[in-house]
């Protein structure tokens, strides 16, 4: 997605060789699937063949892309079939304390990331992670600034992707105090009810309710202190809004230097707070969202009992002990639901007695577009079910998603490795299930 790639257009006689004479021009558009393609024309033919970098905005699958000359549209071709996945690049470093943390997300593919650091004298390989570890601690590396870089490669060893960012050790930016009332009533953020990159990275403990409205701006790093009863709850009235870019987000993280799943609560939607604002499965402007946002080392990431809209959000290494979903848990009642686009559920864990959804539990509906469901797990005793999803209600959507890696580890009484879905009108359209797992042994069902 939004990665460039060469495409080749060849110009053809009516018996199939190419037709060497042709130098006119070319649009280009998707075929039949949504989508836009940048640029749209060619020219340029030399020999009747042209080569042009082009970029595909959405994630599809089963994509084709037909070219129609421009001043003859009866002379058409379509190219052979293929995919546009979500890789979305994620890179972020921050302090903390007299340390620096990197941490970055792994695209489809890819399985290491190679961490360099350039003190003034340029860029030294500190250390190579390999996945699923996607973060790296400098331990008391001095003063700074340092730059950090990552460069992610798949198993044989061409870089995906690179990135990198500055930053100075030092302690938070600002501390929430503990049970602070967010966005009214005299609590942090009133006034303004916005956390800004001037006050980054946010270190809070214990329980935090929003009251009002709070707006997080890009590039915040909200630092979660260990313990179950650390969260944000977005209360009663309450709205959470995080509206970001794909090249600068918003991640609530774990405090603790070598951050582990479960290690905080992570963020919940109570009961009566602001719902998104949602027609279409798009966004309407109004209430709750979440933009390029990463939530993850909590338990579960993300628990909401209104709906919900999630766009470029990465839901990861997470941990739930004490209900369903291990990323995220929504109870919604009747008539809410949870749109997902361009996710990612990645590396989430649940474990308990007859626990559902390794990645994702929803009592309503989810619409989930271009996203990517991977390596959740479900463990424990008892009936499980969707080691990826587990959906009840009606009228679920998965569209141009990869379930791909999730697993049982329990023994037996297991069902739907990649997905479950209970009730009617369900659809889904131009995705993979790949390498789910529903064993070791017993009664298993549906390994997809």
């Amino acid at each position: 997605k939004e990665q460039p790639f060469n495409l080749a257009v060849t110009a053809t006689n009516s018996d199939n060789t190419t037709n060497t004479a042709y130098n006119g021009t070319v649009n280009l558009c998707t075929y039949l699937v949504a989508g836009t393609i940048n640029p749209t024309s060619v020219t340029g033919f030399v020999n009747g063949v042209a080569t042009v970098s082009v970029t595909i905005a959405e994630s599809l699958t089963n994509l084709q892309i037909k070219a129609v000359d421009a001043v003859n549209a009866s002379r058409t071709g379509l190219s052979n079939t293929f995919q546009v996945y979500f890789d979305t690049v994620s890179f972020v470093a921050f302090p903390q304390g007299s340390n620096i943390r990197s941490q970055w997300r792994y695209p489809s593919g890819t399985t290491q990331a190679l961490i360099y650091r350039d003190s003034g004298g340029g860029f030294q390989l500190m250390q190579t992670v390999f996945s699923p570890t996607n973060h790296y601690t400098d331990l008391n590396p001095g003063a700074g600034p340092f730059t950090y870089r990552v460069v992610v490669q798949d198993g044989g060893a061409t870089t995906q992707y690179t990135a990198q960012m500055a930053a100075s050790p030092g302690g938070c930016g600002t501390t929430i105090p503990l049970a602070s009332t967010i966005g009214s009533g005299g609590g942090p953020g009133t006034g303004g009810a916005t956390w800004s990159t001037s006050g980054s990275p946010y270190c809070i403990s214990g329980t935090n309710t929003v009251s009002g409205s709070l707006t997080i701006n890009a590039g915040v790093v909200i630092l979660a202190a260990s313990g179950l009863n650390t969260g944000i709850t977005v209360g009663s009235g309450a709205t959470l809004i995080t509206q970001c870019s794909s090249t600068t987000t918003v991640t609530f993280t774990s405090a603790n230097v070598s951050p582990t799943a479960g290690d905080w609560k992570g963020i919940t939607f109570a009961s009566g707070s602001v719902a998104s604002g949602i027609a279409s499965d798009n966004f309407t402007g109004s209430g709750s969202v979440l933009q390029y946002t990463t939530i993850e080392y909590a338990g579960p990431g993300l628990s909401t009992v209104v709906s919900l809209y999630l766009d470029n959000v990465t839901i990861q290494n997470n941990r739930n002990t004490t209900s369903h979903g291990g990323g995220i848990y929504a109870n919604l009642p009747a008539g809410q639901q949870l749109v997902i686009k361009h996710g990612a559920i990645t590396n989430n864990f649940l474990s308990g007695t007859a626990v559902y959804g390794g990645g994702i539990y929803s009592t309503q509906r989810l619409a989930l577009y271009s996203s990517i469901v991977a390596n959740n797990q479900v463990a424990g005793t008892g009936s499980r079910s969707g080691a990826g999803l587990y959906l009840t209600g009606d009228r679920h959507l998965i569209n141009s998603t990869q379930v791909v890696a999730n697993l049982f580890t329990a023994a037996s009484g297991n069902f739907g490795g990649g997905v479950t879905i209970l009730g009617n009108n369900n659809t889904i359209v131009g995705s993979t299930f790949k390498s789910n797992i529903v064993g070791p042994s017993g009664a298993a069902v549906g390994g997809g």
